[in-house]
């Protein structure tokens, strides 16, 4: 995650770092990262107020959330992962499914 020139976000594996998703979609600085294993699945957030959902591996896009008027700057799954949720600075708290 970051405010990478090509992508804002890769998807590598730890053990081998072989990249296993180019993680297109957000054109502003990430903040936040949340990892569902088992059907896999990833959400990011950022400073373009939109949140970015990715199924895998290798991971994909599947859809942006448009939600919010702020920054992004917490997305956790629940535990089951059926649902989500996005924290921002425009002072709100959503509840989202998967």
């Amino acid at each position: 995650i970051g405010e990478g020139k090509e992508f804002f976000a890769k998807a590598i594996n730890v053990d081998t770092g072989a990249k296993i998703g180019d993680l297109n979609g957000p054109t502003k600085k990430l903040l936040a990262i949340d990892i569902k294993e088992k059907p896999y699945k990833m959400i990011l957030g950022g400073e373009n107020y939109d949140i970015y959902v990715f199924e895998g591996v290798p991971f994909t896009f599947v859809k942006a959330l448009h939600s919010h008027t702020n920054f992004v700057n917490q997305v956790l799954f629940n535990k089951s992962g059926s649902q989500f949720m996005s924290v921002s600075s425009d002072k709100s708290i959503i509840i989202h499914d998967s």
